[in-house]
């Protein structure tokens, strides 16, 4: 089975060197910087498309909705139609967030689409890394020891669990803001002090100057923040850019694609375990074989 890795960033070439070590023939198009050594280098997507049996895309596949995501190539974008447009029938696309357009036309060709992101077991790791690089940044920007900081995870699921897990591992104050009772029951079973999340709207939650926001919703209005301590620092986790309002004194750092920028290996080699993972489940390579003869 022969793989076509096009576009993405540096995780992409990550991906595509595990594949590689996993026996998979692979071509690269549009990687960020050089494709990984052994890798074939294929300048024409359509060619990659043609040529292949599965083709791994960025993850996101898209951030404007037109083009494929690309970083760090000199050659210009995809358009996603030039995509679903070439891809033949019956090959499997991997990627994620693929929007409904895209998907209605990669299936009119009959093409078979797999969204990484709907897969639990990668959507944790990469919920995982996402915390890790979230506690890179916290170490960076505070000026003081985490040890007995106190700091307010906004948002209890994948990325606020792990988050709230490893700053008390390092012995910060955290305080768990959710709106669902459970999520906070759960959160206060783990040793957590825990707020509904109407009462962010009180003032700074449980008096924490440090908020970590997981939630991609509009929960930090300009009203609700001119009530903050000046100086609060909001790191921006969710997707979406609406989610924290400009406001004077109240610092915010967005912090998309962290598993890309900060632990881009990891991030790789979880994109490509993901899709092996996929492909023996489907029947496409059996268990522990892959290669040009599975």
């Amino acid at each position: 089975m022969r793989i076509s890795v096009i576009g993405g960033d540096t995780r992409l070439v990550y991906a595509a060197q595990e594949l590689l070590r996993a026996g998979f023939p692979v071509s690269a198009c549009r990687l960020a910087g050089e494709g990984p050594e052994g890798a074939d280098a294929v300048s024409d997507p359509r060619e990659a498309l043609l040529s292949c049996d599965a083709a791994l895309l960025p993850i996101p596949t898209s951030r404007d909705g037109v083009h494929v995501q690309t970083v760090g190539t000199q050659e210009p974008p995809v358009p996603l139609s030039l995509i679903s447009g070439s891809v033949p029938a019956g090959t499997l696309l991997f990627g994620g967030n693929f929007s409904a357009a895209f998907t209605a036309a990669c299936r009119r060709r009959q093409a078979r689409l797999v969204d990484l992101l709907e897969m639990e077991e990668f959507v944790l790791e990469n919920a995982y890394l996402t915390a890790e690089a979230a506690i890179g940044i916290l170490l960076r920007e505070c000026p003081v020891s985490l040890r007995g900081m106190p700091v307010a995870v906004v948002g209890y699921g994948r990325i606020g669990f792990y988050l709230a897990h490893m700053l008390a591992g390092m012995s910060a104050r955290v305080t768990v803001v959710a709106r669902n009772a459970t999520d906070r029951t759960r959160a206060a079973l783990s040793g957590y002090r825990t707020l509904p999340t109407d009462l962010l709207s009180a003032g700074n939650p449980d008096g924490c100057t440090v908020i970590c926001n997981t939630v991609p919703a509009p929960l930090f209005t300009r009203n609700v923040l001119s009530g903050y301590t000046p100086g609060t620092l909001i790191l921006e986790l969710a997707s979406g850019q609406e989610n924290v309002s400009a406001c004077p004194g109240i610092r915010c750092i967005r912090a998309p694609g962290l598993p890309g920028l900060w632990t881009p290996v990891s991030a790789g080699y979880a994109i490509a375990g993901a899709m092996i993972r996929c492909l023996a489940a489907r029947g496409e390579v059996p268990f522990g074989k892959s290669g040009p003869d599975s």
